[in-house]
């Protein structure tokens, strides 16, 4: 998504949680991303966004406002993700 919509001033953000920052990058060198990492080994996000599950996806317009919060990720919830960004940039 990263990738795809860029160009639009979209940005994705990613928070680790792992406790040790060498288990992230373990994992990050085998999967790569394409977008901004912030690590929080102490999970301080994580209580101030009331994370549910993981991964959750929040959604920020360009004003800074919550427009939608997703929890979970399969393969299936791709396009419904997809739609809620279009929606975003499209409506600017």
């Amino acid at each position: 998504m990263q990738l795809k919509y860029g160009s639009k001033d979209f940005q994705i953000l990613a928070v680790n949680l792992d406790a040790k920052k060498t288990d992230a990058d373990r994992f990050l060198t085998q999967t790569p991303a394409n977008f901004s990492l912030a690590f929080d080994s102490k999970a301080q996000s994580a209580k101030l966004m009331e994370l549910k599950g993981m991964p959750t996806s929040y959604l920020i317009n360009p004003q800074g406002k919550l427009v939608y919060i997703h929890t979970g990720f399969r393969n299936e919830d791709r396009e419904l993700l997809e739609s809620k960004f279009k929606k975003l940039t499209t409506n600017q």
